[in-house]
């Protein structure tokens, strides 16, 4: 409705039909763009209808007399009508408008960002409500709303600009009020229509809880969101107990979930044979789940793809599509904040090369599927019952170790067979485990397991693939290792890796209780042991103390002073055994408290830092080293720096490995 028009007028025009023919029944079209316009008068703000209150009172009086009637004519009210979303025979995405990127008030804006200005930085996030449009331009911190007659107009954001990238989600509420989540400073901005700050709802001090979302609940209360899994009152500030919000996910495994609604004794199952990577319910209708899913097949290559769907409430999907991901300029990490709902319609914002495109979005019984013609190009793997000769003597060692629960994944029937070919090359196909990545001190058991049913009892195996469901793909995947068949030598030498292993867990577990004759056992009589202040292993500017074997079983019972190294600021850093290791080696240089060695790697470091160079490998080429690394605290930035690892560097001497130096590394500006 134009600014001056007299909305009096407005309803009179629309009443002229039936006016002159009352036995005239209004068409769908005509009744769901009343209804619309319904919506968006209720959208409008109190200050506009006191301009005209007589006028006004007027209007909504015929227009709702109308509105009675044309429910009436053909059965539906507008309440029915938003009951369920439309379902057409095919999908499809209709082009409702476009908004250009530049400057001017009416632009989205764009730049780059990245080493190679690759990444781009434009619109976060929109919502729509009541035909109006609100887009969140991160670009230039600002919303830039479109209302349903063509007017543009726009608001800045106030908030911390020198942290870029927090701007991550709008929420319009049905009185005009508009959320704006910042989730670098875990800050919420509240605004009125008119583009004027009402309220700032400070997170910050929620720990362990990263907000991505806005949602509002049943009860017009507005929450925040981290993957829809755990749920904050903006009123309270408190977590919302699952059973309070409208729906919650429960895990069944990286396949499957069920989404639980609240008052519904049975849940939705959501599956994919792919594994579900991110999954968000947009809508929740009386008869209609509004529900987006983004599939990650298990391979290392990046293909993913996202559906929209449409449950009803038994859980089948009547309705989807394909949310062409393509045609974005980046792939968002969350595509739901791009597919938002106005009533009974759907919307897409794209971010395209050559404007922001908004779609309105039609579910439909039949829509697009690529990622399993995706996946049938970069897979790797073979059919069982075609590869080779069966081996079934493999095939029941095999399944002893399931038997007795050696194997700690799957069960009895977890093995699909077993198949040789000529050359020595097995291929063992296992049920998919259903179970997370295992931890490296997993892996290692489970190969351990394996290697004495495999190549310790048949001569004749050369290499093998290990794969699900005829997936090589999947197993490498799961195991977070390369494409790389197992190979004999390869056993000798994890062999190699789980002893050293065990005996870096020894050597530090005594390092813990200052037990040095421990220590020592592990010590050769001729090389002794180093101790290396930096990274730098046997560099002309390292600093070093070595001890004999037996000076290493005596460290418990000496109380000298040893220079261990100086720092930057040319301070000596002179301590006694026993101070060194639990204020250097067990604590953090930065943080001064105990360290959780969390990350284990063989033969190369977990974290390669800029300072002092890694040298053990240059000076000590037949050296092999085990890296206990403690990563630097999670979720602050001011300490980066806060890492340090440990490296337990062996040497083989008559068949035997013996510990030769204990490494120190740590951030070195």
């Amino acid at each position: 409705m134009n600014k001056n028009e007299n909305p009096f007028q407005e309803a009179k025009q629309l009443l002229h039909p039936i006016k002159n023919r009352p036995d005239n029944e209004p068409n769908r079209d005509f009744v769901h763009e009343l209804q619309n316009s319904l919506k968006r008068e209720k959208s409008k703000k109190k200050y506009r209808l006191q301009l005209i209150p007589v006028f006004a009172t007027a209007s909504v009086l015929l227009i709702f007399t109308i509105f009675i009637l044309s429910s009436n004519l053909w059965g539906e009210s507008a309440d029915q009508v938003e009951k369920v979303y439309a379902i057409s025979e095919n999908s499809k995405l209709t082009l409702v408008d476009t908004f250009d990127y530049g400057s001017e008030d009416n632009q989205i804006g764009l730049y780059y960002e990245g080493m190679n200005e690759t990444l781009p930085v434009t619109v976060s996030s929109f919502d729509v409500s009541g035909g109006t449009v609100y887009i969140l331009d991160e670009a230039r911190s600002r919303v830039v709303i479109k209302s349903s007659d063509g007017e543009t107009t726009t608001f800045s954001i106030r908030h911390n600009e020198i942290v870029l990238g927090g701007l991550e989600d709008i929420l319009v509420t049905n009185n005009g009020e508009i959320y704006i989540l910042d989730s670098s400073d875990k800050m919420v901005y509240q605004y009125n229509y008119n583009g004027e700050m009402i309220e700032k709802y400070d997170l910050s001090n929620m720990d362990l809880f990263f907000p991505d979302a806005l949602i509002e609940l049943n009860n017009n209360e507005i929450a925040v969101s981290q993957r829809q899994e755990q749920f904050v009152s903006l009123t309270t500030l408190d977590l919302i107990a699952s059973e309070e919000v409208p729906f919650h996910f429960e895990q069944v495994n990286r396949k499957e979930q069920t989404l639980q609604l609240r008052d519904e004794e049975k849940g939705i199952r959501l599956f994919s044979s792919f594994g579900i990577g991110n999954r968000a319910v947009i809508d929740l209708k009386e008869e209609h789940v509004l529900y987006s899913q983004t599939v990650n097949p298990p391979i290392m290559e990046s293909i993913s793809e996202t559906h929209l769907y449409a449950f009803n409430r038994e859980g089948d999907i009547v309705g989807g599509i394909r949310i062409p991901e393509e045609n974005f300029m980046g792939t968002p990490e969350s595509v739901q904040k791009f597919i938002k709902t106005d009533g009974s319609s759907i919307f897409l914002l794209i971010p395209e090369k050559e404007h922001v495109a908004l779609y309105e979005v039609t579910l439909g019984k039949n829509y697009e599927s690529f990622v399993e013609e995706q996946l049938e190009q970069v897979n790797i793997g073979f059919e069982i019952e075609t590869f080779g000769e069966p081996l079934p003597e493999l095939e029941e060692e095999l399944n002893i170790l399931f038997q007795n629960g050696l194997i700690e994944y799957g069960n009895e029937q977890s093995l699909n067979g077993v198949a040789i070919d000529e050359n020595g090359t097995v291929v063992i196909d296992f049920k998919d485990f259903l179970a997370p990545s295992p931890a490296s001190a997993q892996a290692q058991h489970l190969f351990e397991v394996l290697k004495s049913v495999t190549f310790e009892k048949f001569s004749n195996i050369q290499q093998i693939y290990f794969q699900f469901d005829g997936s090589f793909s999947a197993w490498c995947y799961w195991l977070e290792s390369t494409e790389e068949p197992w190979k004999r030598t390869d056993a000798l030498r994890d062999s190699l890796q789980g002893h050293l292993t065990e005996k870096t867990a020894d050597v530090f577990k005594d390092m813990e209780n200052l037990n040095w004759e421990g220590i020592a056992t592990h010590v050769h009589e001729e090389k002794g042991l180093i101790f290396s202040f930096y990274a730098n292993l046997g560099s002309y500017d390292s600093y070093e103390v070595k001890f004999t074997k037996s000076e290493v079983a005596n460290l418990g019972e000496d109380t000298r002073s040893y220079i261990w190294g100086d720092g930057f600021d040319e301070k000596s850093f002179e301590y006694t055994p026993k101070d060194y290791v639990n204020s250097y080696l067990l604590k953090g240089y930065y943080s001064k408290e105990v360290l959780d060695y969390s990350v284990i790697t063989y033969n190369e470091a977990a974290y390669v830092s800029g300072g002092i160079i890694n040298t053990i490998h240059e000076h000590y080429p037949e050296a092999i080293y085990v890296d206990y690394f403690a990563p630097a605290p999670e979720g602050d930035d001011d300490k980066f720096h806060h890492w340090q690892a440990l490296r337990f560097v062996y040497e083989e001497v008559e068949g035997e490995w013996y510990l030769i130096a204990i490494v120190r590394d740590v951030f070195n500006p």
